[in-house]
């Protein structure tokens, strides 16, 4: 039997302030205000601010700041969020072709069960059509 490491999920609070941290100091790192990271971002400086300093943002202000900072990577909590690479469209589009195969192997599998009981009727109504002084 496998064993799994359990892993504590971090308190949403903590797991954006460190986010908060990384994007402070990836900033810092670039000699960027905050009042440049905004204007090159398309954000607001208020937002960054509570951003670094915590506060719950959205996917696509995460996004902007990202992008603006030049990252392709970005932490947050035991997660890391990268960057799509150029691979990225055509592994979704494989992913998408596997799991129309998947399904369409399932159904030619469920397809082939039914068969196979559909001859094993018929040989049973074979055998008893065969068997004599059968009136039904």
């Amino acid at each position: 039997m496998r064993e799994y490491a359990v892993r504590r999920t971090p308190a949403p609070q903590a797991m954006f302030e460190t986010f908060g941290q990384f994007i402070r100091l990836a900033r810092i790192e670039r000699n960027l205000t905050q009042a440049r990271l905004a204007e090159l971002a398309g954000v607001s400086r208020r937002q960054l601010h509570q951003m670094e300093r915590g506060a719950n943002v959205s996917l696509a202000f995460l996004v902007k700041v990202a992008g603006a900072l030049e990252l392709t990577e970005v932490p947050i909590g035991f997660l890391t969020l990268r960057a799509a690479t150029a691979a990225t469209p055509a592994l979704l589009a494989a992913a998408k072709a596997l799991a129309v195969m998947r399904n369409a192997l399932k159904q030619t599998h469920e397809a082939s069960v039914d068969l196979e009981c559909a001859a094993e009727e018929l040989g049973a109504l074979r055998a008893r059509a065969a068997e004599p002084g059968d009136v039904s």
